[in-house]
């Protein structure tokens, strides 16, 4: 990504993790329900980008699952995590289908705006 923003500011990041280890059918299909599962963890890499190119504003976006894996645990340890690195957050779901797409694709967004002036 360094070649890329070429030494350019970038003001937003837009991804996420895979969703396997926060997804109900995942946890449906695991014997330990994905606990201990290293994917849970992944957020902390989407973080590393966040610390080294410090966008204005990110989007991580993922499944629904996210808002129940161990009764939530995973989403308050990162959205404190995206605190502690700088960022005032909020979330919010959005259907693919109110965008156009001909699927009820459902997912969590958290956003996350740079604390500071802007």
């Amino acid at each position: 990504m360094d070649e890329l923003a070429d030494g350019q500011t970038i003001d937003a990041i837009v991804g996420g993790p895979p969703c396997q280890a926060y997804s109900l059918v995942g946890r449906a299909r695991d014997k330990n329900g994905m606990r201990g599962d290293e994917r849970n963890y992944l957020y902390k890499y989407y973080g590393r980008f966040l610390k080294r190119y410090s966008p204005k504003v990110f989007v991580f976006e993922n499944v629904l699952g996210l808002l129940t894996a161990e009764k939530g645990l995973y989403l308050r340890n990162m959205k404190a995590y995206f605190k502690r690195i700088g960022y005032e957050l909020d979330h919010t779901i959005l259907n693919a289908r109110d965008f156009g797409v001909l699927q009820n694709r459902k997912r969590i967004s958290i956003i996350g705006l740079e604390k500071g002036p802007h």
